[in-house]
């Protein structure tokens, strides 16, 4: 097994993630519509697509300021939480009068891919072999 850099970490947690996420979403979107019909698959879509982009910024901020200082890394990856949490809020306010969608399908499906993408990006992210000191070049 060869060191990664860790934007070569963040990128295969990103790429492994979207293939996961890829899938997971097929699988909501096919049990929703047959437990809840066209507005299941819906909610399953929605849910799916929010735990997906929480997925995609997170990455995407960690190759971004890879090269950068911890502390630099520790604010973006703040920073972009806050972004993520406020356009949450505004998505969810905006569906909450919204009837195309089956509500307790969103919900479900938002919370399993959340939590899912979350548990598997945070095992390729801790097993990845990254150098965590740089070795004297003598």
């Amino acid at each position: 097994m060869s060191v990664m850099t860790s934007a070569q970490a963040a990128k295969r947690a990103l790429s492994i993630g979207l293939i996961a996420w890829f899938g997971v979403t097929i699988l909501a979107v096919v049990f929703a519509f047959l437990v809840a019909d066209i507005p299941g698959a819906w909610g399953a879509v929605v849910g799916s697509a929010i735990s997906g982009l929480f997925l995609f910024v997170t990455a995407a901020v960690a190759i971004f300021t890879s090269k950068a200082k911890q502390n630099v890394l520790g604010v973006a990856i703040y920073l972009s939480w806050l972004i993520k949490i406020v356009v949450l809020m505004g998505a969810l306010a905006w569906l909450r009068n919204q009837t195309f969608y089956d509500k307790p399908t969103l919900f479900l499906t938002l919370l399993i891919t959340t939590f899912g993408l979350l548990m598997l990006e945070a095992k390729l992210i801790t097993s990845a072999p990254v150098l965590y000191v740089v070795p004297d070049e003598r």
